[in-house]
């Protein structure tokens, strides 16, 4: 395989993914997620290093995508690197991803939300006034 080309890379990919879960919706949502990774970073694939798995997240993050879309992105991005190290026959071209690098919080806005609500209920903050009983 030609990793040099891009779409090729990603047609084989998908490919050995159907082979691996042909009756599940995986292939379909790894493929997209290699996709849009691809659209964000030009880079050539041997190229890629951390720092471009860390704006591809950081970009997700600021999209507002959930903890679990960006989680599973990283993970098909190492699958993906896995599959491109083994088909090139270099199983020493070291895989971007970094597992605990790359790991995404599962505490949602929603309880930093809550939580700050609740801190200025208890009066810790002369914000609590200015917002009003009704907001908190």
């Amino acid at each position: 395989m030609d990793l040099l080309d891009r779409p090729l890379s990603i047609q084989t990919f998908e490919q050995y993914l159907r082979r691996r879960a042909p009756l599940r919706r995986t292939p379909i949502d790894y493929v997209s997620d290699v996709r849009q990774f691809a659209a964000f970073c030009g880079t050539a694939w041997r190229e890629v290093t951390m720092h471009d798995i860390d704006a591809f997240v950081d970009q997700q993050r600021q999209a507002g995508r959930s903890p679990a879309t960006i989680k599973r992105r990283v993970a098909a991005l190492k699958v993906f690197f896995d599959f491109l190290a083994e088909e090139s026959g270099d199983l020493a071209w070291p895989n971007p991803v970094r597992a605990k690098r790359h790991a995404v919080s599962r505490r949602s806005a929603c309880r930093v939300i809550c939580g700050m609500r609740t801190w200025l209920r208890c009066g810790r903050s002369s914000a609590s006034r200015a917002i009003g009983p009704g907001l908190c």
